[in-house]
């Protein structure tokens, strides 16, 4: 296992009351990131990058948290902790590193 996996913390806000479910939130998740990997060829996409295009694609989806409008991002760092945890714990999806970067990969 990456030393950069093993010293990720796992902190989960759960105090936060999101507008949008865990499962809901999941299912908008996976589906942009599935067309994300479509519009780019299927090619890995380096985690920065992901994360950008998922803010770019889903910011007209209103992720409310304590009245406040907040990104699909902040969404997933409230819930999982962070982008990875989230893409760790489905098959479907591959991290590895490369040149000290971070890819993704859709399997």
């Amino acid at each position: 296992m990456n030393n950069f996996f093993v010293n990720q913390s796992k902190m989960v806000h759960k105090n936060n009351k999101w507008n949008i479910s865990k499962e809901k939130g999941a299912e908008i998740i996976h589906r942009n990131i599935i067309e994300i990997f479509s519009l780019n060829g299927g090619e890995k996409i380096s985690l920065k990058d992901l994360i950008v295009l998922m803010n770019q694609k889903t910011n007209k989806i209103k992720f409310v948290c304590n009245k406040q409008k907040k990104s699909i991002s902040t969404y997933i760092r409230s819930v999982y902790g962070n982008f990875t945890n989230f893409l760790e714990e489905y098959s479907m999806y591959g991290i590895m590193e490369f040149n000290k970067e971070i890819y993704i990969v859709l399997f």
